[in-house]
């Protein structure tokens, strides 16, 4: 199963968002906040959606969703928190509340002082701009250590070598205590593998949402989702 390279239109079917397929572009990004029925719209959530294909990612207030190319091996989605800044991380200031369907719900953090960790857009992964760690072993909802990947690891701190694995104490001390820290918590696919999740909360603050991927029955291709509401 390959996720296909597609034209986008996001269109609400009931709660869900799916894409009309036909034509060579990729990733459906609406910046607005389209939280559909039974949810407030009077403003828009702290979180966003995220999307990635494994060449580019998109950022946005929910719904979202993606049906392309990219790497087949590889995508992901999820939600985006403002977290704070680094020198304020805790282990509660990360720690989630949420639960996998299928699969498994993983955490990264991602620190920076760039707009794509927070500006609705489409980016490339090739030029991202900001620094993230991969969670590793898990304790109470929170990963305790960070594998740090990114060009711009080293150039917010020379102390952390893209490659190293950081606790988050080594993570407040190394980098500038002002950059601003995001968590993401969502699922990951192999290109073909459905998995699913929910979170209802980000370290402080209260998250709604549903992400997974969807496998489009005929055609060998996924997309993938996120979602307001559990």
């Amino acid at each position: 199963m390959k996720l296909l390279r597609a034209r986008y239109l996001a269109v609400v079917l009931g709660a869900v968002v799916a894409l009309l397929i036909g034509g060579s572009t990729t990733i459906a990004a609406d910046g607005q906040d389209n939280s559909g029925q039974g949810h407030d719209r009077s403003a828009a959530p702290t979180w966003k959606g995220e999307v990635d294909n494994g060449t580019e990612f998109a950022l946005a207030h929910a719904p979202l969703a993606d049906t392309s190319n990219g790497v087949t091996s590889y995508a992901d989605t999820g939600v985006v928190q403002d977290v704070g800044t680094v020198g304020g991380l805790t282990s509660s200031s990360i720690a989630y509340k949420g639960s996998a369907s299928t699969g498994t719900l993983l955490e990264n953090i991602w620190i920076g002082d760039g707009a794509q960790a927070s500006t609705p857009g489409i980016y490339p992964l090739s030029s991202v701009d900001f620094c993230y760690g991969l969670g590793q072993n898990y304790s109470n909802g929170a990963p305790t250590e960070f594998y740090m990947t990114g060009a711009h690891c080293g150039s917010y701190s020379p102390a952390v070598v893209p490659g190293s694995t950081l606790t988050l104490s080594q993570i407040t001390s190394d980098f500038p205590a002002t950059l601003e820290a995001y968590a993401w918590v969502g699922v990951t696919s192999n290109g073909s593998s459905t998995p699913s999740g929910s979170v209802s909360r980000v370290g402080h603050q209260t998250v709604d949402a549903t992400f997974g991927f969807i496998s489009n029955p005929g055609d060998g291709t996924l997309t993938a989702f996120v979602r307001p509401g559990n």
